[in-house]
């Protein structure tokens, strides 16, 4: 799809995604920042294959939470049991499996 002069909306499932071709982003720069400020994404295209992406700066936090310790302790007990590993073993797991032993 060539999209020389024109920004084309691209709609999917998922997103909604403008096209712009690389060298019509110097006459549409004004539209294209309004856009990206916004948090929007825009893909520039070359022909018909996308070259970059760019995406707006969003001002969305998503606050961080606390792990459950006791639900990771629980699982990591249901699945392994009270069996201790001696020192180095996952060591040598990781070097046999480099090295194509394991």
């Amino acid at each position: 799809m060539a999209t020389s002069g024109t920004i084309r909306e691209v709609t999917t499932v998922a997103t909604s995604v403008r096209r712009v071709a690389v060298e019509d982003l110097a006459a549409h720069l004004a539209t294209l920042e309004a856009e990206l400020s916004e948090g929007k994404a825009i893909e520039v295209m070359r022909g018909d294959k996308v070259i970059a992406e760019l995406r707006g700066k969003t001002a969305v936090t998503v606050p961080l939470s606390r792990p459950d310790v006791a639900a990771m302790k629980a699982r990591l007990r249901a699945t392994w049991g009270d069996t201790v590993l001696p020192s180095g073993t996952m060591t040598e797991v990781v070097r046999n499996d480099r090295d194509g032993r394991g």
